[in-house]
């Protein structure tokens, strides 16, 4: 049987993996069988195949220095890089699927994330191919300013390597750099106490605010401005 026949059978049969959850309990189930024909499968992890070292499976969001410096492999679970982009541009929690919810604040509350230097391999890895990195960044955005601040935004990131360059505000540098009537309309809309701050002088802008804090859990909106 291949394998997406055995997926075929477990699918009509309803059934669940035995040796893990989803894509890495299929492949274990199938591979134990491949090797062990006819024997039943049971909770016994199969001498044939084991779960790769974690480092052939680092997240974005992982915490752990150790692992993330020993990383082989980078697995953009969930978020994929234009999501992450996406984020680092203050795009709002409902412009992504539901599903992407928890890990947006996964990443978002906890500042010890590897999310910068996950872009950073991502962007080492498909800079020097002019035409790919282009291709990459006109799909996902559909704003001018978004697709230039994309293809130069990762082209930066690269060159800062081994520096934990600030994300945030490298993405804001290329976003945007002065404020505009409608930005500052739709931005203290969208955030009472920001507007709130402002008039009582606390606070020089909306824009002023979004550059410095607007990424932060609460205040999720994108400065946008026409030109």
């Amino acid at each position: 049987m291949d394998f997406t026949a055995f997926i075929r059978k477990d699918v009509d049969e309803n059934k669940n993996f035995v040796l893990g959850p989803s894509d890495q309990g299929a492949y274990l189930d199938f591979y134990h069988a491949y090797k062990n024909d006819d024997v039943p499968l049971d909770h016994e992890a199969s001498k044939y195949v084991q779960h790769l070292d974690p480092t052939f499976n680092v997240k974005p969001y992982y915490t752990f220095r150790k692992k993330f410096n020993g990383r082989r492999i980078i697995h953009f679970h969930g978020l994929k890089p234009h999501d992450l982009l996406k984020n680092l541009m203050g795009y709002k929690r409902e412009d992504f699927p539901i599903a992407l919810h928890i890990l947006l604040d996964q990443i978002d509350n906890d500042e010890n994330n590897f999310v910068c230097l996950t872009l950073q391999d991502f962007g080492t890895a498909i800079v020097e191919d002019k035409e790919t990195l282009h291709n990459f960044c006109q799909m996902p955005f559909s704003k001018h300013n978004e697709k230039t601040a994309c293809v130069d935004f990762l082209v930066r990131l690269v060159s800062f390597k081994a520096r934990n360059e600030n994300c945030m505000d490298l993405m804001k540098s290329f976003v945007r750099t002065k404020p505009c009537p409608e930005g500052e309309k739709v931005y203290l809309t969208q955030n009472p106490d920001v507007a709130k701050s402002v008039k009582e002088e606390n606070i020089v802008s909306g824009f002023d605010h979004w550059r410095k804090y607007g990424h932060k859990v609460g205040h999720r909106s994108i400065y946008k401005c026409e030109a």
